[in-house]
């Protein structure tokens, strides 16, 4: 049932046109943008949100990392480590020699192994990607489980997720009940906490 579910979404999010893909990524970075500017306690200059970039697949939130980043937020990206771990890195953007492509990850740019590593317990919070979402927190991702592992082993940080409406359910079938939670989930037209 899960993979069935998994399957649907994303055959959905491949569907849309690129107007509907530009017009839906702007709506969810501005509604994104306006949870941050309405809890500016969670903006503090010189805290450390993760981020991540996108596939083709995910919404693509570079303007609100941006806007993170004028307001003195350090933004920190994943890599996936060979053991599966994920672990995250100060890379910049603009910065190509700071990013490699990974094949073996649907061609994902993740950050050269040479850019500093930031400790889990530096993070403020991580803005989760994933395929389908619940009403109570649940997250579907991809299948890999790099997100659940590493926020089942950092409970503390704040789980702050990006969706469509079209990926939100009332339930989701088949999770684990020690599956982390997200603690917010911001769409197109609305943020839940």
């Amino acid at each position: 049932m899960p993979q069935a579910l998994r399957k649907q979404v994303q055959s959905w999010r491949k569907s849309l046109s690129d107007s509907q893909r530009v017009e839906l990524n702007s709506k969810i970075n501005f509604r994104l943008r306006g949870w941050f500017e309405s809890h500016p306690q969670k903006v503090r200059k010189d805290s450390v949100w993760a981020a991540y970039r996108a596939l083709a697949w995910e919404w693509d939130l570079a303007p609100t990392y941006a806007w993170l980043h004028e307001q003195g937020v350090r933004i920190v990206y994943p890599r996936i480590q060979a053991d599966g771990a994920l672990n995250f890195y100060a890379a910049d953007p603009s910065q190509t020699n700071q990013w490699v492509r990974d094949s073996q990850f649907s061609g994902l740019l993740q950050p050269h192994p040479s850019t500093p590593e930031v400790d889990p317990g530096a993070l403020y919070g991580v803005i989760v990607p994933g395929v389908a979402f619940g009403l109570q927190g649940e997250r579907m991702g991809a299948g890999g489980g790099y997100y659940d592992r590493f926020l089942a082993a950092h409970p503390p940080i704040l789980r702050v997720a990006v969706a469509c409406e079209k990926q939100v359910f009332d339930e989701l079938p088949g999770q684990r009940p020690d599956e982390p939670k997200m603690h917010v989930l911001v769409t197109e037209s609305r943020a839940l906490e």
